[in-house]
């Protein structure tokens, strides 16, 4: 039976792309014990699903991998895809240098010549180190997904952006969710906010590079409003999908990046408001000011999902700032290519279904809509007003209506 590498280009290649990644692991891993050569195609899509105790072993898959495009540069330029998950050690026994050893002989009236003798020590990494080196060697990765606990406290990551991955297409810095905010799981969510997510700086050092098209990530302002209004952005002509979750960034910055997105087709947002901080939450659902962020993509933006997600304590200063909402987003009816759009209702409905009418509703959408999904505000003193009333007799009319024109 031929080996990998004597089969056909062509024959390995199906091969590969019907085999899963854990599976191309295992083919790698045998190779390298039984010291044969791995076919480069093997190495183009990496998964790497790190473990506990990596930390202490050299035969794990992201030592091997480590170890594998340092000595080997072709196999290191093969990988397109990488994806690192799975448990972040502090550090990793992955490399090894050669060291001479210390001959304490006197070997001055030696007349033959003695060979240095070497032998192997195997080295423990730090894994921010670790995740740099590696992607310094990949220059021809295209997407990157790496998850919250591998990129949140990695210094390394912008460097290597606007130094290194000059073909990166997409890039995925995941997020850790946590579906309920109480007890451990609450104060872990609490200790993920902060420094630990992409500010405007970083943010746009992503957005520099060449090829980039699609970017996914938790963003924050780390400027103020006068300072966003004047930072230079350079548009990034391939960018067609963003998505911020759980992000901090204030309407006014993100605004300022759509201003640098000429060609963007889906953006999802999620803003994050941290009561627990006394952060004023009227300034997300500020219409107004949404309606001149999204000013920038409206003859381009073909899906649309906006959401606001709340943190803490929903009193503050002991007022209630229901009232304050100033809402409606307005500008929806000019987005000429708009054909999916995902919203709280606050932000199309108003406070309550009686303060947006069948009419208001329906003129208020694009034309060039195929699905509409409003869903309920998180807020729980919004409560009452929820869920929107889609069995509302003029409301049903109204859609209706509105279809049937369409068609």
């Amino acid at each position: 039976m031929p080996s990998l590498d004597k089969l056909p280009t062509e024959v390995v290649n199906l091969i590969c792309e019907n085999i899963s990644s854990s599976i191309q692991c295992q083919l790698i891993s045998t190779c390298r014990r039984l010291k044969t050569q791995v076919v480069p195609i093997l190495y183009r899509d990496v998964t790497l699903d790190v473990r506990e105790e990596d930390q202490k072993s050299v035969d794990s898959q992201i030592a091997c991998f480590f170890r594998t495009i340092r000595d080997n540069l072709s196999l290191a330029l093969c990988v397109r895809d990488l994806s690192v998950k799975g448990h972040r050690p502090a550090s990793i026994e992955v490399g090894y240098i050669p060291i001479f050893e210390n001959d304490e002989k006197d070997t001055t009236d030696q007349q033959t010549h003695q060979p240095d003798t070497r032998k192997l020590v195997y080295e423990t990494c730090d894994t921010n180190s670790v995740i740099a080196a590696m992607l310094h060697k990949l220059e021809n990765l295209e997407t990157l997904h790496l998850e919250y606990q591998f990129w949140s406290e990695n210094g390394f990551l912008p460097v290597i952006y606007q130094n290194c991955l000059k073909k990166l297409r997409k890039i995925n810095l995941g997020m850790m969710f946590h579906p309920y905010y109480t007890g451990r799981e609450g104060e872990l969510w609490e200790r993920m906010q902060g420094s630990d997510q992409m500010d405007m700086s970083r943010l746009r050092s992503l957005m520099s590079l060449p090829l980039i098209e699609s970017i996914t990530c938790v963003a924050a302002n780390d400027e103020k409003d006068e300072e966003i209004e004047f930072a230079s952005m350079l548009p990034a002509q391939n960018l067609t999908y963003l998505k911020l979750l759980r992000s901090k960034m204030t309407p006014r910055g993100l605004g300022k990046i759509l201003s640098a997105t000429p060609n963007l087709r889906q953006l999802e947002y999620e803003f994050w408001i941290d009561m627990k901080i006394n952060e004023d939450p009227t300034v997300y659902y500020d219409g107004t000011v949404l309606d001149n962020a999204l000013k920038p993509v409206r003859n381009v933006l073909e899906r649309l999902r906006l959401n606001i997600r709340h943190n803490g304590d929903y009193k503050f200063n002991g007022c209630s700032w229901r009232t304050e909402v100033r809402g409606i987003l307005r500008s929806l009816a000019s987005f000429t290519q708009l054909t999916h759009l995902h919203l709280p209702h606050l932000l199309l409905l108003g406070r309550s279904i009686e303060e947006a009418n069948a009419v208001k509703f329906v003129n208020m959408l694009p034309r060039s809509l195929k699905f509409l999904s409003v869903f309920a505000d998180s807020l729980p003193p919004l409560r009452p007003f929820l869920p929107v009333d889609f069995t509302n007799e003029k409301l049903l009319d109204r859609l209706y209506e509105y279809h049937r024109m369409e068609s």
